[in-house]
């Protein structure tokens, strides 16, 4: 596994899509997180940002089957 590759793949798959905007680093945090499988509970306040890190996995290998619940 290597972590600067996934994360430079989310990033680059939300660059492409929301033209040219760099998620956060907590956005790649969680992101990253979801990918490897893990559990992850957001908190932060209204209008962070909160909702992207769980599409960013979507955007990245478009080629595999993904399920976030």
């Amino acid at each position: 596994y290597d972590a600067e590759e996934t994360r430079a793949s989310l990033a680059a798959a939300v660059k492409s899509v929301f033209n040219g905007n760099e998620p956060r680093e907590f956005q790649l945090d969680i992101a990253e997180a979801l990918v490897l499988g893990l559990d992850v509970t957001t908190i932060a306040g209204t209008g962070s940002g909160k909702t992207l890190p769980w599409v960013m996995p979507l955007l990245s290998e478009e080629n595999k089957a993904k399920t976030i619940l």
